[in-house]
């Protein structure tokens, strides 16, 4: 495990805030002295006094800035022992619908294959609570976590590509989307399980794999496909701008990292029996986390730095009422 780690990098721009608060004050600073000399007066013991003063207010409210920032970042070092009591498991399938999958490289193609792959788990795991999240350019919640498995059944034998418009793939869409199915107040264990053949043509945010990390979620990467690849009929060969027919390949090392980062494991269509593997797969790990009850996970330090910038600002605060001493010369 990283010694140093940062959750939310994509908000590093907000650093900018800080550094435009210190410039403003760099460039106010001589105005603002010039008008407080013209009322006070000039002499040396002023001008020191003012100095120390303005440097220190400012730079106190610089830095308030500084640590909000850092704590937004998600800043984590060492780590500390989450205990867990959980008991079940929330399964949440992510399918790619994206007209890659209509490939038949995997047979019948791949997304008749990934919709039978878990139509035979949702039988198999009779005491399993499931949701659905579909992909393609964009993600949808389809069906929330449920025990209906009717209509899960159903749902899953009628899903094609044309329940989703946008075009493209975007496989981060889809993992960020099954984060928000399962309840915050739910004390089963979660699961998520990638159905794909890994074709993305966005990449996938460090910031989604680390939460799921930080959550305790593996992320159980199925890359449906082939590594020689075929065409796309649909119902004729695609081909793109150039013409040329596509060939769709399975992108089996974006799968293998998904997996590898969120503490999950990766399965390849092909490997026969994929969905006995699976169901054991998620049976070990369900009896993994029911035996160990405590989980070491990445330590946030947000509260270090919430701490600093309150203190920050009280001493802002405190130089901006504190009276000024005038001496005689």
């Amino acid at each position: 495990m990283n010694l140093f780690q940062v959750q939310n990098p994509s908000y590093g721009f907000l650093l900018g805030i800080p550094l435009l608060a210190a410039l403003l004050a760099f460039l106010t600073f001589p105005r603002s002295r010039k008008d407080f000399l013209r009322l006070t007066g000039n002499s040396d013991s002023l001008q020191r006094s003012y100095n120390y003063r303005y440097i220190l207010r400012e730079g106190a409210f610089v830095l308030s800035l500084l640590c909000i920032v850092l704590a937004s970042l998600g800043i984590m070092w060492g780590t500390k022992a989450l205990e867990e009591n959980r008991k079940g498991v929330d399964i949440a399938f992510v399918l790619d619908i994206s007209r890659s999958m209509l490939a038949k490289d995997v047979p019948p193609n791949r997304l008749e294959y990934a919709k039978m792959l878990a139509l035979t788990l949702v039988t198999t795991l009779p005491d399993a609570h499931f949701s659905v999240v579909l992909f393609k350019g964009t993600a949808m919640k389809a069906i929330p976590v449920t025990e209906d498995r009717q209509t899960l059944e159903n749902y899953l034998r009628n899903v094609n590509p044309s329940f989703l418009q946008s075009k493209g793939t975007n496989l981060a869409s889809g993992l960020q989307e099954a984060l928000k199915c399962f309840p915050q107040t739910s004390s089963r264990h979660r699961i998520v399980i990638l159905l794909s053949d890994g074709e993305s043509q966005e990449p996938i945010p460090g910031s989604i794999l680390g939460r799921y990390k930080k959550e305790g979620i593996p992320i159980i990467s199925v890359g449906i496909g082939t590594v020689e690849g075929t065409v796309i009929a649909d119902p004729t060969p695609i081909r793109g701008k150039d013409g040329r027919v596509v060939v769709s390949t399975l992108q089996r090392p974006l799968l293998q990292k998904v997996a590898q980062e969120t503490g999950g494991l990766y399965l390849e269509a092909g490997n026969l029996p994929l969905n006995r593997d699976l169901w054991e797969r998620i049976e070990q790990f369900r009896f993994e986390r029911e035996k160990v009850k405590i989980r070491i996970v990445p330590a946030e330090r947000y509260e270090l730095f919430l701490f600093l910038a309150l203190v920050f600002l009280l001493v802002y605060g405190g130089i901006r009422v504190l009276p000024w001493r005038f001496e005689k010369e």
